[in-house]
């Protein structure tokens, strides 16, 4: 599985923030941001067999993914409200969400390894 498609566009979920911060706006709803299953990744870790799905690794990146996008929705939320500076801790090196973002990162590529 070439999973660095699925690691880039998560990586742009922080371009995207630091967007929206700056403008007050975005493409995306907070409500869809909350959605697992909505991004190239989501659709497609939902369409593997369910025991793939079910397996130690896919529980794990299910899991991982899900409070991801949880995470990024509560910071869309912030920009959105106008909380500028609130908003831009929550994306700094070492917030919740940069370390959900590197571990979502490294479980995908361990992943994607162990399944090619």
């Amino acid at each position: 599985m070439d999973t660095s498609k699925f690691v880039s566009a998560h990586y742009f979920w922080k371009i995207r923030l630091k967007q929206a911060i700056d403008t007050g706006k975005s493409d995306v709803t907070v409500e869809n941001a909350a959605k697992d299953d909505c991004c190239d990744f989501g659709k497609h870790f939902y369409s593997l067999a369910t025991n793939v799905q079910r397996s130690p690794i896919g529980q794990t990146v299910r899991t991982k993914h899900a409070e991801f996008h949880k995470e990024a929705s509560r910071i869309l939320a912030l920009a959105l409200a106008g909380r500028k500076d609130e908003a831009t801790r929550a994306i700094a090196s070492q917030s919740p969400f940069s370390k959900l973002s590197t571990e979502l990162t490294n479980l995908i590529t361990d992943w994607g390894t162990k399944a090619a």
